[in-house]
């Protein structure tokens, strides 16, 4: 998952994504971001809701939070991600 920043690139960290007030506020980046998506430089754009109640912005729901940050279970064996490490 990729989020747009206020500068109109693209990030994968969410902390610096625009975040606006409001999805009306959104709609000039969703815009963009769709041309962006005719471009082949992104697929499927999307607004998501984010809680900013924390010390860092978090997608609000789960769905997001998983395409953000990855699987909700570790997916290898102890000792692969220990020889990972």
């Amino acid at each position: 998952m990729v989020f747009r920043t206020v500068a109109g690139a693209w990030t994968l960290a969410l902390d610096e994504a625009f975040l606006a007030e409001s999805e009306t506020a959104a709609g000039p980046a969703l815009e963009a971001a769709r041309l962006d998506g005719e471009n082949n430089l992104i697929v499927d754009p999307y607004v998501i809701e984010v809680d900013g109640s924390g010390p860092s912005p978090r997608p609000a729901r789960l769905r997001e939070a998983i395409r953000a940050f990855g699987p909700t279970i570790a997916y290898m064996p102890q000792a692969l991600l220990q020889a990972a490490e």
